[in-house]
């Protein structure tokens, strides 16, 4: 993540050497999801929004007075509704994401108001469907294809809104839309992009 830094570094023109310690800080944060899917050509599917969790830590990095670059690290586990026609489905995942923010912030009263747009990826630990008495493995290959249901990776955008008190505990918003058809694209009839809106809260270290 650090060399990720640095590239944007030299992307902007900032000299590597005009970063020191001082403009990096730690944090930790936590978060409420609530995410399902869209849809696209999925006659008979529906997708339907359930509550979920994310936690783990950003590090930022401050390149000017109203810019910052933060990457997180955050844990997840995403509930959701896949129902076809009558049947009810529910939706499991665990896994984790890595994702890069550009920060633009403005004080606000005795604090600060930001706001953040960057990639993101997301890398699936476990994905499971819950029908009836039955429960399906999404990640197992199809011994008839050799290739899973669901793919265990996907990518897209995020935004974000916060703010952050002058102790440093912030509260925060977000959406995430992943740019993956998270169903094989070649054996697929239809697309399933994942999409989770967020609201938490959390501490930066080291201001």
């Amino acid at each position: 993540m650090k060399k990720f830094f640095l590239i944007i570094i030299l992307l902007i023109g900032l000299k590597p050497e005009s970063i020191d310690s001082q403009s990096i800080s730690f944090g930790l944060k936590g978060e409420t999801d609530f995410s399902n899917f869209i849809l696209v050509d999925a006659n008979g599917f529906q997708s339907r929004i359930k509550t979920g969790a994310s936690l783990g830590g950003f590090l930022q990095m401050e390149l000017q007075e109203h810019f910052a670059l933060q990457g997180d690290f955050l844990f997840h586990y995403k509930t959701s509704e896949l129902n076809r026609e009558n049947q009810k489905g529910d939706y499991q995942y665990f896994g984790n994401e890595i994702a890069i923010y550009g920060i633009g912030k403005w004080r606000l009263d005795k604090g600060k108001i930001y706001v953040g747009i960057g990639p993101f990826s997301e890398f699936g630990f476990s994905s499971t469907l819950k029908r009836n008495s039955e429960k399906i493995d999404l990640y197992k290959k199809d011994e008839a294809r050799d290739i899973p249901f669901m793919q265990d990776f996907n990518s897209g955008f995020g935004i974000m809104l916060g703010y952050e008190f002058q102790c440093g505990f912030q509260i925060n918003a977000g959406y995430k839309i992943s740019i993956t058809n998270v169903l094989d694209p070649n054996s697929s009839s239809f697309s399933m992009f994942p999409n989770t809106l967020s609201f938490g809260i959390g501490y930066r270290l080291g201001k």
